[in-house]
């Protein structure tokens, strides 16, 4: 949790320091974050120790209870984070009657107990062990802190380092270690001893399927069995039309229930998806909201409606066509964006209304998000807010700026940090050079555009207010650099305080460390929070076809290794940027289970352990439980992607869905290999009527 400067003050009791929902968790060891935080807590001792530390500043429980309660607060008023990461808690306790705000330290430097207060002193040099530790009052009254009660706390000590045992550690079973020992996810005794990154065994299927009855794990192998089979999916569409005339749509709906629809949907509505949230949270998993309805349009009507969203009134006339590069072109071919695309939604513009209604719906899933959990994500798509044509522009522009810019800085010998300071501003694109590349646009259109920025900005402000985190996906490469420009902005509003937005690096792309590298600076030159989703891309066969077509480079890596090599090394950056910066965060948005391994082992070697919630997993809904389930159990923050909306309305996603598992042959294979190993477990072991518990 964080909150503002001023909040973090006493209210003039003892007790523990604890967040609004602070509660305990196994995995959470205070004293190597503290490590890490020296304004919080600076200590270099063990947990009994730290919890004597604790009682002698009026915590009840001692430092044990605040680890218990995974909690790292700074005093000062800065930060208070609680284990949902959620803005709001407060400091409740520490010294009676104070007032101002308190900085404690507990350091072991072997000398003996001094306290101060009313100012900042250093007091005597230490003389005798174990401790030396003082508490410093900031803005306090002189009798925020009584110097009768201080008194009395020193003469106690000897007897309480006496009487206070060591508090026992909490086990895990079967998790293991680098060093392949069981550890105890617990508090440790010091920053050496903390528990290391667990290592996740993938392959354990009683452990990955123990949320699942078995009726569940029936229907996965009937589903993913059927999403193996080409002949199926090449008629779906008809086979579905035909199922829906002879069955009628109450009994049609009944059976996609059962089958498709309950496999990779949650639910009809907000009411109905907060059971299956409830119970993945039960076992370590979110969720990331997304409103999965579309629409339903023939090739044709998508391709009319493209290219009249994609074209200015002044290249309708034909005047303006030229000024834009091939790539930022609306092209017949290409009119319809869902062809060759299997695992990303897709909007088409109609007009101002429709827009309109689309953040209407963005924001009811922002509002289901905030109240289905306390640690929401919700996703959205730019094009749903605006007509596409000012993305391809403004797309366009910033393409050429960036290249002006990369050739200044190289004719100056510079750097090419130099483009980093490309900032929306009118006086830098009236210069004469960059005037002509963007296509004057009619009034109305200028009207569109401010609209679709409002809209934009309404959803950071409601995500704010619900406490729900905003992830704004990807979409096609003429599209992604106004895309990612608007996100940035939006950064630079509302994560300046915690890590609010987060935009979406395709790592498909051939440029994708460059944009990474990039805003990380950015962000940290500026300091607001870097905060990204890390995919690997969903339109590679639609950008193939069109950059050969329409005749512009490839912007995809030529090779399946090449992505995964580039997924790698963007990860690794912001990881090695996490080991620095406590503000940034990070989503590793993978079903593949090498590029989860290769995270495992780089937070392991940087030291970025789950209780920090800096590097988060993501997987869809109804695929690769066998990844979410035990990282969720293990203590990391892992989130499955969750749609919702009614049955009849939710087909083209589930169509997708099914596409998308017959494209992952071989962990499609994996998966259903491990929902047999566990039903044969359960028959045998006779646990056929398994309860998640």
């Amino acid at each position: 949790m964080r909150c503002r400067r001023g909040q973090g003050v006493s209210d003039g009791e003892e007790g523990a320091m604890v967040g609004s929902q602070g509660r305990s968790l196994p995995g959470d060891d205070i004293w190597s974050s503290v490590a890490r935080s020296p304004t919080v807590l600076e200590a270099r001792a063990s947990e009994a120790e730290g919890e004597r530390v604790g009682r002698l500043l009026g915590v009840k429980g001692g430092l044990r209870e605040v680890v218990k309660q995974r909690l790292c607060c700074q005093l000062q008023g800065q930060q208070h984070r609680g284990p949902e990461g959620e803005a709001g808690g407060r400091n409740r306790g520490g010294c009676k009657g104070s007032k101002g705000n308190l900085e404690v330290r507990a350091c072991a430097l072997g000398g003996r107990w001094d306290w101060e207060d009313g100012e900042n002193r250093t007091g005597q040099a230490p003389k005798e062990p174990p401790f030396h530790a003082r508490a410093v009052g900031l803005g306090m009254r002189k009798d925020g802190f009584p110097k009768a009660r201080v008194q009395e706390k020193r003469h106690r000590l000897p007897a309480l380092l006496a009487s206070t045992p060591s508090p026992p550690q909490w086990r895990s079973p079967g998790i293991q270690t680098a060093a392949g020992r069981e550890t105890a996810p617990g508090c440790g005794a010091t920053e050496a001893a903390r528990p290391p990154v667990p290592i996740i065994d993938f392959g354990n299927a009683q452990e990955a399927y123990r949320s699942r009855r078995s009726w569940e794990l029936v229907r996965s192998l009937l589903v993913l069995r059927l999403c193996a089979s080409p002949a199926l999916l090449a008629h779906q569409e008809q086979l579905l039309h035909l199922t829906r005339r002879l069955l009628g749509q109450r009994l049609f709906e009944k059976l996609m229930k059962m089958t498709f629809y309950g496999q990779f949907v949650a639910g009809e509505d907000q009411e109905s998806i907060r059971p299956l949230i409830r119970h993945n949270r039960a076992f370590g998993v979110g969720s990331i909201l997304d409103y999965g309805v579309e629409e339903d349009l023939s090739p044709k009507e998508a391709e009319r409606k493209e290219m009249e969203s994609c074209t200015s009134a002044v290249e309708r006339e034909g005047s303006g066509t030229s000024k834009r590069e091939k790539q930022y072109q609306a092209h017949q071919a290409f009119g319809d964006r869902r062809d060759s695309v299997i695992s990303a939604r897709t909007y088409f513009y109609a007009n101002e209304a429709k827009c309109d209604s689309h953040m209407e719906t963005f924001l009811h899933c922002i509002e289901a998000a905030g109240g289905a959990s306390d640690d929401g994500f919700s996703a959205i798509k730019l094009t749903a807010l605006g007509r596409p044509q000012f993305l391809l522009q403004f797309s366009d522009v910033l393409t050429k700026w960036r290249r002006l810019f990369h050739q200044m800085a190289a004719e100056q010998g510079k750097a090419g940090l130099a483009a980093m300071d490309m900032k929306l501003e009118a006086a830098v694109l009236q210069t004469g050079q960059l005037e002509p590349l963007l296509s004057q646009f009619t009034e109305e259109e200028e009207l569109q555009m401010t609209r679709m920025l409002q809209r934009m900005d309404i959803l950071a402000k409601k995500a704010a207010e619900m406490g729900v985190r905003l992830m704004v996906d990807a979409e096609q490469t003429y599209f992604q650099p106004a895309i990612s420009r608007l996100t940035l902005e939006m950064q630079r509003k509302f994560n300046v305080g915690k890590p609010l937005i987060f935009n979406t690096y395709q790592c498909y792309l051939k440029d994708a460390y460059d944009n990474v590298t990039l805003d990380v600076e950015l962000a940290r030159r500026e300091g607001w929070c870097f905060a990204a989703k890390l995919v690997r891309g969903a339109y590679m066969a639609q950008e193939r076809t069109r950059a050969a077509q329409i005749g512009y480079e490839d912007p995809i890596n030529p090779t399946y290794e090449a992505t995964n090599a580039m997924y790698h090394r963007c990860l690794n950056y912001v990881l090695e940027e996490l080991k620095h910066n406590t503000k940034a965060k990070v989503m590793v948005a993978s079903h593949n289970e090498d590029t989860i391994h290769f995270t495992l082992r780089r937070m392991e070697e940087l030291g970025l352990y789950p209780a920090d919630r800096q590097v988060y997993f993501g997987q869809l809904l109804g695929m690769c439980d066998q990844i979410s389930f035990p990282l969720g159990q293990a203590g990391f923050p892992v989130y499955k992607y969750v749609p919702y909306g009614p049955v009849m309305e939710v087909l083209p996603y589930l169509s997708r869905r099914a596409l998308e598992n017959s494209g992952v042959v071989q962990g499609a294979w994996r998966e259903r290999q491990l929902l047999w190993q566990e039903l044969k477990r359960r028959l045998r072991t006779g646990s056929l009527f398994h309860r998640p518990a």
